[in-house]
């Protein structure tokens, strides 16, 4: 998605909001994020014709102060819960990687889940074997267990 949002934004615009979430003390972990919301925002909105630094700002600073937002509300579930649990909650799990880290089959079997297939007719649609559509289906557990723990 970031060479998406590089297609998005001219060289020049990057650049600019490169430098502008640097000012604000953004991680280079997470310009590619801000790059790739600001141009979701330039897609959504046809109000913005031209991308100037306080368009920027104020992105910016909304994202920082939903952040805070977040930050205080795990503070006072801290009061409630033990650290381990708040340890959890703040951990932040990208699912594209889980996604990109599964074969080809492991992809279509999920989608075919989604819709609502079963598993005999993911063996029967995909021309694969019962035994291992179970197989496939316990490793993408595996893969997605991750987020329940």
């Amino acid at each position: 998605m970031a060479n998406d949002s590089n297609e998005l934004l001219s060289a020049k615009q990057v650049c600019l909001i490169k430098n502008r979430c640097r000012k604000f003390g953004i991680k280079a972990d997470r310009i590619d994020d801000c790059l790739q919301q600001l141009a979701l925002k330039i897609l959504q909105s046809q109000k913005i014709t031209v991308l100037k630094s306080h368009v920027i700002d104020n992105h910016i600073k909304s994202q920082l102060q939903k952040e805070k937002r977040y930050m205080s509300h795990l503070l006072r579930l801290s009061k409630q819960y033990n650290e381990e649990v708040i340890y959890h909650l703040s951990l932040r799990i990208d699912i594209r990687d889980i996604f990109s880290s599964m074969t080809h089959l492991q992809l279509e079997i999920c989608k075919l889940l989604l819709d609502g297939h079963t598993r005999q007719q993911i063996s029967k649609k995909l021309n694969v074997s019962m035994r291992r559509i179970k197989q496939e289906i316990n490793v993408i557990k595996e893969l997605f267990s991750v987020l329940a723990a």
